[in-house]
């Protein structure tokens, strides 16, 4: 199967190789017009693609469409997949010819071949070689040496025959590769002719593959050499620009190879702006100027500047293709550079073309004009003035002018009527433009004004103004490198306001009688008058002379227009003379420029009806409470009486308020200068002291009298706290309290100083106890102890207390109280479990619990204190734990009193911080501890355990002790004596008392105990004998049991007569003899049964 399958795939091979060496005759020469070798796979591409591998070797039939549609052959390459410089031998024997056409192919040229002089190396030679003044190598030194002429030559686009060539003696990169591996010529002291020579073996062995290339030279050299080929293929690819080519091929003759000028291209530059529109006409922009560096592409190193003409084209021809960066060095005037690079690529006898458009600068206009006061320097009008509204004429030129363009006929690029807002401003928006061209905008639609110059003309004036003629020029420069890197300063435009003055003449109403004049009014000099700015609030004073003329007019300014500006001013007489009434103010308006406004005034006589109002001095509010007393004093403060004549004639010397807080007095005053004494405060007041000055200056009528106000204080209050031990009476220090208020409180004047629940005050008590509030307004208040010092109950109940009035004189009352406290409490009562009776001595030990946050968890937990109280209960069996702070206590038993079980449990309580145990103003703890006590003993004669005997038959009494409440880890005692129950004495047994002891840990008598008594029951017959048993903890008696009845304790000795002649006994044995014989004769019944059933 095997076998066949190889005969199946030789089959196959050799008809597929067949083919490939039988192609179209047409497309195999045209395909080998062009030939690589490459050390690399090759790369397919378009449309046909025929391969065949052949172990190491591939070849492929390339081809592409052109720009018709039709089939264009681009050669056939040959690579060789995995082959080194050392195994080119052995390759190249399988098709020498096809490996010598192995290279990458162009387009066919023709060059002028120079055929030189021999040269000799090893023990062969060649000839120096020239084309078009370059120099060319023989690739095929086994063939003849071809004749001076004309060839036509196919151009090499890669492979090692290029590079060869491209590094060899003579190629430009030749320094490149002497600098990393030295000359190419063998030995120290090579020659010209030596490299050239080796040069040429090696580009033959580059071309042909095989060591032929190194034909006359010996091993060494040839390895040598082939080092060196290796060399040329470590070496970077030559540049593309870099031309090659091969000629004299297909021919007897060598075929050639050499290399001629650089493949070359061209690149044409055009540069735009962004804006032509600006740019048109617009001596302030340029599309000439513009430099541009051409870089290697990815490095900078600038090769080629070209700069841009008067349209924005640059050319630069000759230069390499390639790919290169091109950047901008410099902008055109009035653009922005563009500094980022961009790629380019230069194709052979091509013109590359690159576009640049270039940002315009601009200046990024809001605000292009401020109007200001020429007087002030100010943007802020006088007076009634305004700056709104003026409107002003802008025009752009394109250019830049030092004076008014239009002077010298040039037409504006565009023009605006724009008005000035509240401001005086101008910016440049659609609001503000009354009339005109549509605004320059840049590509973000704002708007902008381009490099040029811009004039300012003001064509109506704003209210109040003169109209300014001038005509104001600035420029827009560039000054930088940004698109808006531009100076534009925006004018300052002033005007001059209108102003005018005003005159007045003033006499007084009487005539002067003693005066020269008769009958004429006569003059009054140093009247002041006040003029005042109904817009702005500005005033000015003026002061009538001795003819009693008074003017505004302004000695010195320029042109004399007067000393008020546009506006409507307010006249007022600032001072009458005495007993005369001043002129009522008047209203003057000053709107034309340079006028003056004339007037004649005259004063009358003054009196005025005067009217008291009582007011509280904080609140401003009338006191409405009738009662409040005062005396009228003239000028020299004695007192003056008035005189009322209806319905009787009635003379007043002192004045009261009404229940309104206020009096009139009777007749009105003249002019001049007076006061009030008060006599009598109203009531809740203090007396106002001093007196209270008026002027009457000006005429007042009945139904608006002239006012004169009173004001008095309201009487206030302090509270005074003291704060006492409930137990002790001593004072407590740091005791907080809120002073509430317990209702609205009010002064008489109606106001509510503080609503009910408002808190007036926080106190302290100090070392005392006494704390004082600060001062109050009369009234009801609470006192809230809202934090107890420590070791006290906070009081459930607020103390309510009243401050009141208490006289005129009295500015602050006082009122006291004292508040008690109760301390902490806690009791302790100590009893025994049974009896209830109360235990003296027993120690406790109190440790409050405290609460760590733990580190390395971050947790809160709880441990006891290390400080711990101890406390012993009194003779009433009592503790009582006062004053503990607020926090959470854990009270246990420390030592009880000796025969008492030592109670274990803990009694945690918390005292909260009102200071209660738990919400309990007092908390009671019952204790109860159990006394260790014998609960019972069963005494019986040990062998038998019966409660009597024969005498003589033993001698050992066996008591067993049960008790109630033992300590486990205590020692215990017990002792016990046998005691005649007849006489109630001690059992005495050889003249001693017969005795027994025994000590014991309590957890050893959960079950009792057992005491054994030796006694010689023969020398004792007929006695009944007690056992009493005493229990010691230590040296401490805790209980006995003595009870000469208990017959429990109690066993007896019979004496031997007694058992013998004992009536009933052989009763006894009878009747026992009787059962045991009954029982036997039920058994063999019950066994003859079982066996009968069987059979």
């Amino acid at each position: 199967m095997r076998r066949w399958m190889k005969v199946v795939f030789c089959f196959l091979f050799g008809i597929i190789f067949t083919n490939m060496f039988t192609m179209d005759q047409a497309v195999a020469d045209e395909s080998f017009g062009k030939r690589e070798i490459s050390a690399e796979s090759s790369v397919l591409t378009q449309k046909k693609q025929a391969v065949l591998d052949m172990e190491t070797m591939t070849f492929s039939l390339e081809s592409e469409a052109d720009e018709d549609g039709d089939t264009i052959s681009k050669g056939m390459i040959l690579t060789t997949a995995g082959i080194t410089s050392d195994t080119y031998p052995a390759v190249l024997t399988k098709s020498d010819e096809m490996f010598k056409k192995a290279a990458a192919i162009s387009e066919r040229s023709k060059v002028e071949l120079t055929v030189g002089e021999e040269i000799y190396y090893g023990n062969y030679s060649t000839n120096y070689f020239d084309v078009n003044g370059k120099p060319a190598y023989c690739l095929e030194p086994l063939k003849d040496t071809p004749n001076s002429g004309s060839y036509e030559t196919q151009a090499l686009t890669g492979g090692a025959v290029r590079k060869g060539l491209y590094y060899a003696y003579g190629g430009p990169g030749y320094e490149l590769y002497r600098a990393k591996y030295g000359a190419i010529g063998i030995g120290e002291n090579y020659s010209v002719n030596d490299e050239y020579c080796m040069s040429h073996c090696i580009l033959s062995y580059l071309y042909m593959g095989t060591e032929e290339a190194f034909l006359g030279l010996d091993q060494q050299v040839i390895e040598n050499l082939k080092q060196k080929a290796k060399n040329i293929e470590s070496m970077p690819d030559p540049p593309e620009s870099f031309y090659a080519f091969l000629f004299n091929l297909n021919s007897a003759g060598q075929t050639m190879g050499g290399s001629g000028k650089d493949r070359v291209g061209s690149i044409e530059i055009y540069k735009y702006s962004d804006h032509p529109e600006w740019i048109e006409g617009n001596r302030c922009y340029s599309l000439a100027g513009a430099v541009f560096g051409i870089y290697e592409s990815g490095k900078d190193k600038l090769l080629w500047e070209l700069t841009t003409d008067e349209s924005g084209y640059a050319k630069k021809e000759n230069i390499p293709i390639g790919n290169y960066d091109i950047r901008e060095l410099k902008a055109p005037a009035g653009h922005v550079i563009q500094f980022k690079p961009q790629s380019i690529r230069i194709d052979e006898n091509k013109v590359c073309t690159y576009k640049c458009t270039d940002q315009a600068q601009y200046y990024p206009i809001d605000l292009i004009l401020q109007k200001k006061d020429k007087e002030t320097d100010q943007s802020e009008a006088e007076g009634a003035a305004t700056l709104e509204d003026a409107q002003f004429s802008i025009k752009y030129y394109s250019g830049y002018y030092e004076k008014n363009p239009a002077d010298s006929g040039v037409t504006p690029v565009r023009e605006w009527i724009m008005k000035t807002d509240s401001e005086g401003r101008i910016r440049m928006k659609e609001e503000q433009k009354v009339s005109g061209d549509p605004f320059y905008k840049n590509t973000e639609g704002e708007v902008v004004l381009p490099l040029g110059t811009v004039t300012f003309q003001e064509i109506k004036a704003p209210e109040g103004y003169l109209l300014n003629n001038e005509i104001f020029i600035e420029t827009v420069r560039e000054e930088g490198t940004g698109q808006t890197d531009t100076i534009f300063q925006c004018p300052t435009i002033p005007d001059q306001i209108i102003r005018g003055n005003l005159q007045i003449v003033k006499f007084r109403e009487d005539k002067e009688e003693e005066s020269e004049q008769g009958e004429q009014k006569v003059p009054l000099e140093g009247i002041v008058f006040t003029i005042t700015s109904k817009t702005t609030g500005w005033q000015c004073e003026i002061v009538t002379d001795e003819n009693g003329y008074a003017s505004t007019f302004r000695q010195g300014e320029e042109q004399q227009k007067g000393g008020l500006v546009y506006d409507t001013y307010i006249v007022s007489e600032k001072k009458a003379p005495e007993g005369l009434t001043p002129v009522g103010d008047f209203e003057i308006t000053i709107e034309e420029d340079a006028k003056t406004l004339y007037y004649i005034l005259e004063n009358k006589k003054i009196f005025s009806p005067v009217k008291l109002v009582k007011k509280d001095s904080e609140t401003e509010k009338i006191i409405p409470v009738a009662g409040a007393v005062f005396r009228l004093l003239d000028k020299d403060k004695k007192p003056i009486t008035m005189t009322t004549h209806y319905p009787n004639e009635s003379v007043y010397d002192l004045f009261k308020t009404d229940e309104n807080g206020s009096f009139v007095l009777p007749e009105k005053l003249p002019a001049g200068n007076y006061y009030f004494q008060e006599v009598e405060a109203p009531q809740g007041y203090l007396i106002e002291d001093g007196l209270i000055p008026f002027t009457i200056i000006e005429n007042h009528d009945w139904e608006k009298p002239f006012i004169v106000e009173s004001k008095d204080r309201p009487a206030k209050g302090r509270i005074y706290i003291q704060k006492n031990d409930s137990v002790t009476e001593k004072g407590i220090s740091g005791v907080k309290f809120e002073i509430k208020a317990a209702e609205d409180i009010c002064t008489p004047d109606g106001t509510v100083r503080v609503e009910k629940g408002t808190v007036v005050g926080s106190l302290v008590t100090d070392q005392s106890g006494k704390a004082w509030s600060e001062e109050l307004y009369l009234g009801t208040y609470e006192i809230i102890e809202t934090k107890q010092a420590e070791g006290y109950i906070l009081p459930e109940k607020s103390v309510e207390i009243e401050l009141e009035y208490e006289g005129q004189d009295v500015p602050v009352v006082t009122k006291e109280t004292e508040i008690l406290n109760k301390p902490t409490s806690v009791v302790i009562r100590k009893s025994d479990g049974e009896t209830k009776k109360a235990l003296s001595g027993v120690k406790f030990e109190l440790r409050e619990k405290i609460s760590e946050i733990n580190e390395e968890s971050d947790a809160e937990e709880e441990d006891l204190s290390e400080e711990k109280t101890t406390y012993i209960t009194d003779e009433n069996g009592e503790i009582h734990l006062s004053y503990l702070r607020p926090g959470v206590y854990c009270l246990y038993e420390s030592e009880p009193l000796t025969g008492y079980i030592k109670n274990e449990e803990v009694w945690e309580f918390q005292i909260r911080e009102d200071g209660t145990v738990e919400g309990e103003q007092e908390k009671i703890l019952e204790i109860e501890n159990h006394h260790t006590r014998i609960t019972d003993t069963h005494a019986v004669w040990k062998e038998s355990k019966a409660k009597e005997i024969i005498a003589g038959e033993e001698h050992i009494i066996c008591d067993t002790v049960n008790f109630k409440y033992m300590e486990a880890n205590a020692s215990y005692t017990m002792k016990g004596i046998l005691m005649d129950a007849d006489t109630g004495k001690e059992l005495l047994q050889d003249g001693k008392p017969v005795t027994s002891e025994k000590t014991f840990k309590g957890k050893d008598a959960k079950d009792g105990i057992t005491m054994e008594f030796d006694v010689d029951s023969r020398k004792f017959p007929g006695k009944r004998i007690v056992v009493f048993e005493v229990l010691y903890l230590g040296d401490c008696l805790i209980d006995a049991h003595r009870d000469l009845r208990n017959q429990e304790q109690t066993v007896s000795i019979l004496k031997k007569e007694e058992v013998t002649v004992k009536t009933g006994d052989n009763k006894v044995y009878m009747k026992q003899t009787i059962l045991i014989m009954s029982a036997s004769v039920c058994i063999l019944y019950a066994t003859w049964k079982r066996k009968k059933r069987r059979h």
